[in-house]
């Protein structure tokens, strides 16, 4: 079937989907089952995950908890830091259906005064002129990332990355600003792709970058990760410090604003961020590969899911015989660059 008849059919089935990702609630929500999210866990104890009220079809899904708002797609994307494809494949399989071959098509990147044709997507989940779900050609970001970065004097983008304390370190990290980002690629109500937007575009691997959506719609500011198809895990941001011979203490934040706020005061390439707790494990299985000189200083986020991590690392960094300690630089906010905001970044 087509790709728009197969995610319609997808949304449809989400009732049975979504056994596969996590458990019921105890509770209903408006005599509708409702189920533990799989994000931040909301309805252990009481009512959680359910029907979105405002879905007009009734397969929009609403965690009143995070308030994560999508469909059994979206939802599976951020469960599994996968793209939009490669979920929509996925989930396919997984109820017995076939999806036809899409030639792929060309993102239109556009400025406020122009438009522009890009041979490569900015994301697994771009914006198309026919308004169709791009599909990856190539996992080579590196021509975007060059148009971006010639954006980042845009007042919008500079005005933000002022605000949250970082427009130096940014710049000298490659980071760049597009005006007109899809990378969630959320749909609207009747397939269409509606929601370009804003973002502030973070290299992290040729295939892979942070897209920070930086408006005030925050119906979909959450869905800010891209990668290249199939990867299985975001790529950790300066991941390039770790092989520093001269390095001798290294920080490893859970998101990468942590990192470039912890390098705005102590220097370059003192960072590195995992991007996903999941990939606590990934950066362990890299210093399998390859160790480092530096003594790692775990900093992750002050939540259940960055507890987990730190765990993780702990285990892993004790077997390599590697040098680390943990250090609470947020001293009770949220993460380090909410610390750093508040003046309150503590080495």
């Amino acid at each position: 079937m087509t790709r728009d008849d197969a995610r319609r059919t997808i949304r449809s089935e989400w009732r049975l989907i979504i056994r596969e990702i996590t458990k019921g609630a105890k509770t209903k929500v408006n005599h509708e089952p409702s189920w533990i999210c799989p994000l931040c866990g909301h309805g252990t104890h009481g009512d959680g995950l359910t029907v979105n009220p405002k879905s007009v079809d009734g397969n929009g899904l609403k965690c009143f908890g995070c308030d994560f708002s999508g469909d059994i797609i979206d939802l599976y994307s951020q469960v599994n830091s996968k793209d939009y494809n490669t979920s929509l494949k996925d989930l396919a399989q997984l109820i017995g259906i076939s999806i036809d071959q899409n030639p792929g098509s060309v993102y239109q990147y556009k400025d406020q005064n122009r438009s522009a044709k890009m041979n490569e997507s900015p994301s697994p989940k771009g914006n198309t002129e026919k308004k169709e779900e791009t599909v990856i050609t190539a996992a080579d970001y590196t021509s975007y990332y060059e148009k971006c970065k010639k954006h980042l004097t845009n007042p919008e983008a500079m005005e933000y990355l002022q605000r949250r304390g970082v427009y130096d370190t940014a710049v000298y990290y490659g980071v760049g600003f597009d005006p007109m980002a899809d990378p969630a690629n959320a749909p609207g109500g009747n397939g269409e792709i509606l929601h370009p937007c804003p973002r502030i575009i973070i290299p992290c691997s040729t295939g892979h970058y942070v897209a920070r959506r930086i408006d005030n719609n925050s119906q979909y500011k959450a869905l800010n990760p891209a990668r290249a198809k199939g990867a299985a895990a975001p790529a950790i941001f300066n991941a390039k410090a770790l092989d520093n011979p001269k390095a001798q203490e290294l920080f490893v934040t859970e998101g990468v604003f942590d990192a470039l706020s912890v390098m705005e005061v102590a220097g370059k390439d003192t960072a590195i961020a995992l991007n996903s707790t999941s990939n606590a494990k990934a950066l362990i299985e890299k210093l399998e590969q390859t160790s480092t000189t530096a003594v790692l200083i775990i900093s992750l986020d002050n939540d259940a899911a960055g507890a987990k991590a730190i765990q993780t690392l702990r285990e892993g960094l004790q077997q390599l015989n590697i040098p680390y300690i943990t250090a609470d630089i947020s001293k009770g906010h949220k993460d380090p660059n909410e610390a750093m905001i508040a003046d309150y970044l503590c080495f």
